[in-house]
Parts: structure tokens; C-alpha cells; sequence
């Protein structure tokens, strides 16, 4: 937490002198030359969700003042309609993983203000994209016709990728693959991949092959 300080000298043009400090003692020095109580601490809790969820981000001041006020920045860009120590994000993207919100809190008197800053980083996790099958996957009959189909969970989506084994297939950039008639070598791990928000967000499935009982 850093505490930044004003004081408005007595000079008719009330003249302000700024500055900030990491120590505890000297931010209890000044709090108390501006008849304020001193802010120990700021917190950020709530940082962490998932892709498509609600959040909820809060920022913990102790000691707690009625009077503080509250201003929130995402990056470097001020959220104007955010001024209270809560706010709620809805519908959170992908996107916003791994991308710090601020929160200043300033506590006033006539003599000057106290400014106190929290920052966390959101950690953001994708919902995956699901496959679906026209049968059981863990008992294949050999022969028999298998489709894996994927179905998106986010409206971000571009593209797909199929793999085997981690083995990327040939030509398979579809939503849908096809194997007409599987065979024991045809048994292992599939996976998808697809691009959302300029990274690769990939789901697997095992393919158990099930030999004929004749």
C-alpha cells in the first residue's frame, strides 16, 4: 500500500505539497498533522472468477472512515461510475484475465487528505468448450461410426484445431470430426483447441475401443 498526503499551507493561494511515502510511521505523522486517521491498510479482495461469471471486486480500508472516498481504475483508465468500495463485474471476458484494477481511496479534512492505493491482478478462468459424441466414449464397438462434435462456450471463439494424442490432425479445422468406422488405433486422447481472446483454450476426451465379442 503506498499513502500519498496533501497539506494546504496557510498562504492565500493554499499552496499544496504532495507526496508519498511507504512508511507506516511517517503516514501516522502526517494523518495526524491533518487532524485525520491514519489508513494502515488497503486491500482488494474478490480478483479471481471465471470466463462468463459475475465478480465481485471490494476494497478493505482499515481502519474504516464514513467520510472516504473511492476511485476505481482499470489499468490506467478511471471508471468514472465506480466510486464506492465495491463494484461488480458481470458477463467477465476472457479477456480481462491478468489485468490489474486500482482502487484509490482518499480520506479529507480542512487541512489536507490522505490518499491510500490497492491493486489486484484478475485471474480469470475459460470455460471450456465441450465435446459431445453420438455414443458412449468409453466403449466404442469397433466398426461402428464415431462423431465428436464441440460445442462453444463463449461467442469468442475463432476457430478449431483437432488433435490425437497431441498430435495435430491434418485438415481437422472443423467443429466436427468424423470417423466412419473406428478401429482399436483409433483409441487415445482427442482434443480441441480454439483461439479466444488471442490464446488457445483447448478440452479432451478419451476414445476407448471396445474389440468385437465375436
Amino acid at each position: 500500500m503506498e499513502n500519498r498526503s496533501s497539506v494546504n499551507s496557510d498562504h492565500p493561494a493554499r499552496m499544496t505539497c504532495e507526496f508519498a511515502t511507504q512508511s507506516p510511521r511517517f503516514a501516522q505523522k502526517m494523518a495526524k498533522l491533518l487532524n485525520l486517521t491514519p489508513i494502515e491498510t488497503t486491500t482488494i479482495h474478490g480478483g479471481r472468477g471465471q470466463e462468463c461469471g459475475n465478480l465481485t471486486l471490494t476494497v478493505d480500508v482499515r481502519p474504516t472512515d464514513p467520510g472516504d472516498q473511492f476511485q476505481w481504475f482499470m489499468g490506467e483508465q478511471a471508471l468514472f461510475t465506480q466510486t464506492h468500495a465495491e463494484i461488480k463485474l458481470t458477463n467477465v471476458p476472457l479477456g480481462l484475465d491478468g489485468v490489474q484494477f486500482r482502487c484509490e481511496v482518499v480520506r479529507e479534512s480542512e487541512r489536507g487528505q490522505l490518499k491510500a492505493t490497492a491493486t489486484t491482478t484478475l485471474a480469470i478462468s475459460p470455460r471450456l468448450p465441450v465435446i459431445l459424441a453420438n455414443q458412449p466414449l468409453h466403449q466404442v464397438p469397433v466398426n461402428s461410426p464415431l462423431f465428436l462434435k464441440v460445442r462453444s462456450t463463449s461467442e469468442y471463439d475463432q476457430g478449431y484445431q483437432w488433435y490425437f494424442n497431441n498430435e495435430p490432425i491434418h485438415g481437422a479445422v472443423q467443429d466436427e470430426l468424423k470417423m466412419p468406422c473406428c478401429q482399436p488405433y483409433n483409441a487415445g486422447t482427442y482434443t480441441v483447441a480454439t483461439m479466444r481472446n488471442n490464446r488457445s483454450v483447448t478440452t479432451s476426451v478419451e476414445v476407448v475401443v471396445r474389440a468385437s465379442s465375436n
